[in-house]
């Protein structure tokens, strides 16, 4: 699992430096990705502890990696690919555009891995780690690199999608609904080519649901803590976790659907107290969803009730914010959004966050 890492975490995060380092970062300066809002580190554990890590700044639309450790028995297995890989989508989310590094000429291992994540060198620093060993300055172009082909196709067929939509709302003309279907059957087509395991005429059925003008949807999620602040998970018929929570019926005010969604998963009778926030699920949970969502984000308290069997989960648990399971649908809410509403439960006041 990949998360955050938060101020408790600095010794882990230094012995991880002090074992993989011939300099290491001193605890200060480790202890400063944690608690400066302009930095970020993110910490790999597995079942016997942390096992790598990596560290980066950011200012504006750029940021810089300055630290990437892997555990010397757990190398050569993927992990620091996997570290940077979320390192660039979190980035990407907070806006940033280019990424940039520098490692030693000598490191080739740590070159290699760069370039096939799609980094590339624009610069060195001649005898920068001593003499013949020249730091190498490599940058990633976060617009660049990510729009593959198929991520092209699923943004052109969800313009088409929005286009056709709109004109399938408001036009009176029969030829033009006829056009509009046409090109709303086109988007499907191009959807099937992205996604893996859709049909032509399951897509076609997706758009259909989701027909009129191509506004956001709106999803309420259910924060629920106990007094040892562990947070309430349900487990969906998918085998994997998260908090109750759902879209956002027609008829029902943001308020009504979180007490509904707690109730119809979770078997619980809550009382909304705070809004911690809201949040736009394509840059916080999943850059790759095919439709736009605000998600809010609100702490309840529990007033009654106990789980029983529904259509929608087979399971109802408290879980430690350290603990939580593998399975865990970060598409539906992630840790950090867990962490922020503790957060929010423990502060006198409290001003929604929204992106």
């Amino acid at each position: 699992m990949i998360r955050r890492a938060y101020p408790e975490d600095t010794d882990l995060l230094l012995q991880l430096e002090e074992d993989a380092m011939d300099h290491p970062w001193t605890r200060e300066d480790i202890k400063a990705l944690t608690e400066d809002c302009k930095k970020m580190a993110l910490l790999m554990e597995d079942e016997k502890g942390a096992v790598g890590y990596i560290g980066a700044s950011f200012v504006l639309d750029e940021a810089e990696i300055g630290n990437l450790c892997v555990r010397e028995d757990m190398r050569r297995k993927g992990i620091a690919r996997d570290i940077i890989r979320e390192l660039k989508i979190r980035l990407k989310d907070k806006g940033i555009k280019t990424i940039f590094l520098e490692v030693s000429d000598r490191n080739g291992p740590a070159k290699d891995l760069y370039i096939k994540e799609g980094f590339s060198e624009y610069s060195r620093r001649k005898d920068y780690y001593g003499p013949g060993d020249d730091a190498v300055l490599m940058r990633y172009d976060m617009e660049e690199k990510e729009k593959t082909e198929q991520d092209r196709l699923l943004e052109i067929a969800s313009r088409l999608h929005a286009f056709s939509s709109a004109g399938l709302t408001y036009t009176k003309d029969r030829f033009d609904k006829d056009r509009f279907q046409e090109i709303r059957d086109i988007a499907a087509e191009l959807m099937t080519l992205k996604v893996e395991g859709i049909t032509k005429e399951e897509a076609k059925d997706l758009f259909a649901k989701n027909d009129g003008y191509p506004t956001p949807k709106t999803e309420t999620r259910a924060i629920i803590f106990n007094d040892k602040d562990q947070v309430l998970l349900v487990k969906d018929y998918d085998g994997k976790w998260t908090v109750p929570g759902g879209w956002c019926e027609r008829d029902l005010t943001v308020k009504q659907n979180v007490v509904k969604e707690a109730y119809e998963e979770a078997g619980l009778e809550v009382e909304p107290v705070r809004l911690v926030a809201v949040h736009s699920h394509k840059m916080r949970n999943n850059p790759k969803s095919f439709f736009s969502c605000f998600k809010y984000l609100i702490l309840c308290d529990v007033k009654g009730g106990s789980f029983r069997e529904n259509d929608e989960t087979t399971e109802c648990a408290y879980f430690d914010l350290d603990s939580i399971p593998e399975n865990f649908n970060s598409h539906k809410v992630n840790i950090d959004q867990i962490r922020l509403c503790l957060k929010a439960k423990h502060a006198d006041m409290w001003v929604p966050e929204y992106d």
